[in-house]
């Protein structure tokens, strides 16, 4: 009977000798509300491909409060707060000049192709140059922004004159100003009051924020510009004291499952988003108005100097290709377009 339980005994042995693979859960840092499309589709999303792709050792935990400041997720991750997190480049004016490439108007027709050329570009031209010092970046991405008021439909530059505009900062206090209209550069969570009061006439905001925040029936009127009249550079990054805790099978996993997969889902999903919101404010009554070849011309005219602007600056920086990089951040968007 012990001959016979010796190699039962054996086997177990060797079996408890083969190591388990530990399961690792990652912190998240979140800023928008809990029913955000970031929270609700964005981000569970990519949480199922890298379990999936990590064949479930890999896991996250979204934090209960935003780990610091809104304005400070790269330092709250850099600083181990939270072990991922994402950002609004515009948040932080003059830390991430290369990134307001994204920013600039008329890129890809959607943020799919915005969010997808973008993450190319970067990798090609503005990863070299550490930015986002401190924290690894996974992804970034693209959204548009249009211009909503409460006073007249826009159909032209002359349409605009005038019109106190809520800006959220960034490049879209000077696009505001080149157009002819009064920037007034306030925190998204006073924009009711602002508009209650007529302290602004309108605001640059995407179109599912509109939806979302309840202003559909304040801002009655939306002027939209193919690739954007702006565009808002978001980043996805990780503490990478965590990343290099991870297996490299598990890290290669991560990697592979972020980059330009995670920007085609935040461009399709808020794609999506304008898509029904567009719907319901035409359904009560809204005036959605969608510029034409002409219209773009113009507008591509008068914002000529911001491109130079940001050129300038991104050469000082050492970017010193710096226009031909932002035709082809465009290029790279129809390129995307076409492959669809």
């Amino acid at each position: 009977m012990f001959r016979k339980l010796i190699p039962c005994l054996a086997g177990a042995v060797l079996l408890g000798a083969i190591p388990v693979a530990a399961q690792t859960t990652l912190t998240v840092s979140t800023w928008v509300p809990p029913q955000h499309q970031i929270n609700v589709t964005m981000l569970p999303q990519w949480f199922k491909l890298v379990d999936e792709a990590t064949e479930g050792r890999v896991k996250f935990r979204v934090l209960p409060k935003t780990a610091g400041a809104t304005a400070g997720q790269v330092d709250a991750v850099r600083d181990g707060l939270a072990d991922v997190g994402y950002t609004a480049h515009a948040y932080n004016p003059g830390r991430f000049t290369l990134q307001e490439v994204a920013e600039l108007p008329l890129l890809g027709e959607t943020p799919v192709e915005s969010s997808i050329a973008y993450w190319r570009i970067y990798k090609k031209y503005l990863e070299k140059f550490n930015e986002h010092q401190g924290v690894t970046v996974l992804s970034v991405m693209v959204s548009e922004g249009r211009l909503h008021n409460m006073r007249r439909e826009i159909k032209s530059l002359d349409d605009m004159k005038g019109l106190k505009i809520r800006t959220p900062g960034g490049a879209t206090i000077e696009i505001a100003n080149l157009l002819g209209m009064v920037p007034v550069q306030k925190p998204i969570s006073e924009i009711y009051e602002l508009l209650s009061t007529g302290v602004v006439d309108g605001a640059m905001m995407p179109m599912e924020t509109v939806q979302s925040f309840k202003l559909l029936d304040k801002l009655t009127h939306t002027f939209v510009l193919p690739g954007g009249l702006y565009n808002s550079s978001y980043s996805l990054f990780i503490n990478p004291d965590k990343l290099a805790k991870l297996s490299a099978k598990d890290q290669a996993a991560l990697m592979r499952v972020s980059g330009d997969t995670f920007s085609r889902i935040w461009g399709s999903v808020t794609t999506e988003g304008t898509k029904k919101a567009e719907v319901e404010a035409i359904r009560v009554g809204n005036k959605v108005f969608h510029a034409d070849r002409a219209i773009e011309q113009s507008v591509r005219a008068a914002l000529g100097p911001l491109e130079q602007k940001w050129a300038d600056a991104a050469k000082a920086k050492g970017l010193t290709n710096a226009t031909e990089v932002l035709a082809e951040l465009r290029a790279e968007a129809a390129k995307v377009k076409a492959g669809m």
